[in-house]
C-alpha cells in the first residue's frame, strides 16, 4: 500500500499508511480489501483532487480514447514481435542470396553444369576480391586464408563447386554473419585439415571473425569459460560439440543463429538458373 501511494505521488506515505490502516482496517489483520483501499484513497487530500468524476469517465470522447490507446499498444507490440524480426531476416537472406549468386556467376561456372573447377589457378584470388569489392566486413587475410583452406579441401575431393555448395559455404559472409548450425559443421570440417575432429584457439578466433562477431577475443574468453565449466574442455582444442555448445550459450553468438533453413533451401539450382544464369 505504501508503494502504491508513492506511485500516486503522495507525501508522508509512512504516516499516512499508519493512519489509514488504523481507521479503515476493520478486521485488524494488517490488510485492506479493494473497497477499503478505494475508500482510503478517496480520503487523501493529495489524491482526491485528481480522481476523475463519473461524468468524465463515461464521456464518449474519454472512452474512445482509451480504446484507441489499447489498439495502438497492441499494434506497437506486434511491430516488435518475432514476425517482424523474421521478415527482416528473410529480406536480409534474400539480398545476400542475390549478391552471392551474382558473385558465383562472375566466377565463371560451366554453362551446362553450372559448376566451378576448384583447380582454377586464380580462383582463390577471384573469390577473395569479389567479397572485398562487395564491402564484406571481413579482413582480406581472413577471407583469403579460409577460401584457400576450402579450395584445398575441394581439390582433394570432388573438385567441382556447385551453386548449392557455394551458397552453403559462403552465405554467412554476405548476411552479416547470421548462421545455421549446419554452417558451423561445414566450417569446422574445413578448419579440421588433419581430420582429427578438433580445431584450435586461433581457428576459433578466425571463425568468429568470419561470423563478423565484435570483440572476438572477449567472446572467445566467454566461450572458454563456458566450455571449461560444462564440457571439461581444459586445453586449447575444441571439438565440434564443444564449439556449438559455446556458440549457443553466448548472447553475441546466439542472436546470430538462424532457427531454420527452409528459406535458404528455396534458393536452389532452379532458382539460380531462372533468376541469374
Amino acid at each position: 500500500f505504501s508503494e502504491l501511494l508513492e506511485l500516486l505521488q503522495v507525501n508522508n506515505t509512512s504516516e499516512l499508511v499508519h493512519n489509514i490502516s488504523n481507521k479503515l482496517n476493520k478486521n485488524q489483520d494488517g490488510k485492506l480489501t479493494v473497497d477499503e483501499l478505494i475508500e482510503s484513497i478517496k480520503q487523501v487530500d493529495d489524491i482526491k483532487n485528481n480522481i476523475l468524476s463519473n461524468d468524465i469517465e463515461y464521456k464518449h470522447w474519454y472512452i474512445h480514447r482509451l480504446i484507441d490507446e489499447e489498439i495502438n499498444d497492441t499494434q506497437s507490440i506486434s511491430l516488435d514481435s518475432s514476425s517482424k524480426t523474421n521478415d527482416d531476416i528473410n529480406e536480409m537472406i534474400n539480398h545476400g542470396m542475390i549478391l552471392l549468386s551474382r558473385i558465383f556467376k562472375r566466377l565463371g561456372p560451366d554453362i551446362e553444369n553450372k559448376q566451378i573447377d576448384s583447380n582454377k589457378s586464380t580462383l582463390s584470388m577471384q573469390i577473395t576480391n569479389e567479397f572485398i569489392h562487395n564491402n564484406i566486413h571481413i579482413s582480406n587475410d581472413d577471407l583469403q586464408s579460409f577460401i584457400e583452406l576450402y579450395l584445398n579441401k575441394k581439390q582433394n575431393s570432388d573438385r567441382f563447386i556447385s551453386w548449392i555448395e557455394f551458397r552453403d559455404i559462403f552465405l554467412p559472409f554476405v548476411n552479416g554473419g547470421m548462421f545455421l548450425k549446419d554452417d558451423i559443421i561445414r566450417w569446422f570440417d574445413i578448419f579440421d585439415e588433419k581430420h582429427q575432429k578438433i580445431i584450435n584457439r586461433e581457428q576459433i578466433l578466425h571463425l568468429l571473425r568470419l561470423l563478423q562477431i565484435q570483440n572476438p577475443e572477449k567472446i572467445l574468453k566467454q566461450m572458454m569459460e563456458i566450455s571449461d565449466t560444462y564440457t571439461n574442455n581444459n586445453d586449447n582444442s575444441w571439438t565440434l560439440e564443444e564449439l556449438i555448445f559455446a556458440l549457443e550459450n553466448i548472447d553475441e553468438t546466439t542472436k546470430k543463429i538462424l532457427s531454420n533453413n527452409q528459406q535458404i533451401l528455396s534458393y536452389d539450382l532452379n532458382w539460380f538458373t531462372k533468376n541469374v544464369f
